[in-house]
This record gives C-alpha cells, structure tokens and sequence, in this order.
C-alpha cells in the first residue's frame, strides 16, 4: 500500500530562495502589485527593472497556480487559461460571471482584484479574478 501524496505547503524556505505557490501567488502578486502602485503614486519612484520582473513573475505564478501548472522548465512556456489571459484586464460583466456573483459585488471586491476605473468603467487583473474564482471553488 502507497501513501497518499502530501501536498507542499504554499510558502518554502529552500535554502536563501523563496517558493511561492498556489493561492499565496495571487495573494503575493496583489500585495507586490498594490504596493508598486501605491509607492508611485504617493512617492512618484518607479518600480526598478528587478521590481517589474518580480511582479510578473508573481503573475505568471499566480496565473500558472489557477490552471494547476507544477511546473515549467520551458522559457517560451505560455499558460493556457480558461479564458483569461495573463496581463488582460476584464471588465465587470465578465468578471462577475467568472465569480458567478452580481457586477455590484464585484465592484465592492475591486481592492483585491486590482481594479481600476479606466475610462470611466471598472477593469480587473484578469489573473486575480481567475485565482479568486478558484478560491472559492475551493471553498465550496
């Protein structure tokens, strides 16, 4: 008789390197991306070149985590959503249906799927919406 497989935690330490994975991806990506945001408005520095690659690389994690990628040893790799593609941003309609909850309450999670009023109406990381969709799944 084998043992069931046990599932890697989220967060390791492995040595000076840090893995990230599953939902702590999208949680880190949307802190990481609030926090890039946040420091050029208020302080008007932008992000390094160091800082960019970090935060996509957060993205593609958290993108890969929802389409359940373990791993990727291919540069050229690219993630194959649903729907959703990295670096798209999608709109309230579509991202209440990926929800499946009304555009309002949408609109009242917009801190956490990165929304922004463009235009006048409300965009989100397609990514976040993709990774909270999952969560909750999960949690039902």
């Amino acid at each position: 008789m084998h043992p069931e497989p046990v599932e890697p935690p989220e967060i390791m330490l492995l040595g000076d390197c840090v893995v990230i994975r599953g939902q702590a991806a999208a949680e880190a990506y949307r802190l990481l991306a609030a926090g890039v945001q946040q420091v050029e408005r208020r302080d008007g520095i932008t992000a390094s070149g160091r800082v960019n690659y970090l935060l996509g690389t957060c993205k593609r994690a958290a993108q890969m985590s929802v389409c359940g990628v373990a791993d990727v040893r291919n540069p050229g790799f690219q993630a194959e959503s649903s729907h959703l593609e990295i670096g798209v941003r999608v709109g309230t309609r579509e991202a209440a249906v990926e929800l499946k909850i009304s555009e309002e309450h949408v609109r009242r999670l917009a801190s956490i799927l990165d929304g922004r009023k463009l235009r006048g109406r409300w965009t989100y990381d397609s990514v976040l919406v993709e990774a909270e969709a999952e969560r909750r799944r999960g949690s039902q």
